[in-house]
């Protein structure tokens, strides 16, 4: 049996959500990490290391001795071709980016919202833009409740009955060598995935394009999970993903062989190999879907939903 958590991604303590436990093999962990309660040293193996130590340093460099690389793709290669019914309230036609934007003037009082869910979507999409040339702090911490207001009350990933607990981060080892993740979203089912990345804001200093800006340490990421994922027996998984830049949205998707696994526990992959597609096809830091346009912020839900979906249908 497979369970489902929850940890308040604003304060850190976990918290109780869902009175009943019931026999779901599906979970979702949102994870917060507490900073600055590891000690920070000096690796010193660093120089003899094959990988970097951690998803939030790995380079090009790591990702060509994992045999791992990204693909621009049409959208149905990433996203899941599924029929699904979105919350159509959230669509909001007459709030667009221009207006999100508008710090002096903007009042969620001055629109025809019924629902208090929906003016508090809008109202945390208007302050993480209104905080995003914040470099850290309350930058980090609006974009944080905007995605959890997004993945819980509007795709709904709370419908799950959960046992609360605050799970360690994940590594990956590879040729005795062991690289810390810690992805701020993961919802297993069995061998598939979805995790999700926040580099917050555009001014996070692994939004260059030497890092992928940010796709390096997505891969690790992924790789972490997929380790983690398992336990007795080397699996096929399929890994989805998706990345958030202030209010930018890009979604990907791999799938990993069981080869590939099992190379990779006795040495390096040399002849196997892994291609994480990204949807939209480009990569920068205002490339993916705006969530502060109607239009991107109908096709980042309808996307969520149908990768929910899916989950729950596989």
């Amino acid at each position: 049996m497979l369970f489902l958590y929850q940890v308040d991604i604003v304060t850190g303590i976990s918290r109780p959500a869902l009175r009943t436990l019931l026999p779901k093999v599906f979970f979702l962990t949102l994870q917060k990490r507490f900073r600055g309660l590891r000690p920070m040293y000096d690796d010193p193996f660093k120089d003899k290391r094959i990988l970097s130590s951690s998803a939030s340093s790995f380079n090009y460099d790591d990702l060509k001795t994992l045999r791992v690389s990204y693909e621009p793709a049409t959208k149905y290669s990433v996203i899941p071709n599924i029929k699904v019914t979105i919350p159509e309230q959230y669509v909001l036609p007459e709030i667009n980016y221009i207006l999100l934007c508008n710090a002096e003037n903007f009042d969620i009082k001055n629109f025809d919202i019924k629902e208090d869910r929906v003016k508090t979507f809008v109202n945390k999409l208007h302050d993480v833009l209104k905080n995003s040339g914040v470099d850290s702090g309350t930058s980090e911490s609006t974009t944080d409740t905007l995605i959890n207001d997004l993945l819980l009350h509007v795709v709904k990933l709370d419908n799950w009955p959960f046992k609360v607990r605050l799970q360690p981060p994940v590594q990956l080892i590879a040729k005795d060598e062991s690289v810390e993740a810690e992805p701020k979203f993961v919802v297993n089912k069995e061998q598939i995935s979805l995790i999700g990345v926040e580099d917050k804001h555009l001014r996070n200093k692994r939004l260059y394009p030497a890092l992928g800006f940010g796709e390096c340490q997505i891969a690790a990421e992924i790789l972490a999970c997929g380790y983690e994922n398992m336990i007795n027996n080397y699996v096929d998984q399929e890994i989805f993903a998706f990345r958030v830049i202030s209010t930018y949205v890009t979604f990907y998707r791999t799938k990993i062989p069981t080869s590939y696994w099992a190379k990779l526990s006795k040495n390096l992959p040399s002849e196997e190999s892994i291609v994480i597609k990204r949807w939209p096809e480009k990569n920068g830091k205002l490339t993916g879907l705006n969530l502060a346009n109607p239009e991107g912020r109908k096709m980042v839900i309808t996307d969520l939903i149908k990768i929910r979906q899916y989950l729950l249908g596989s």
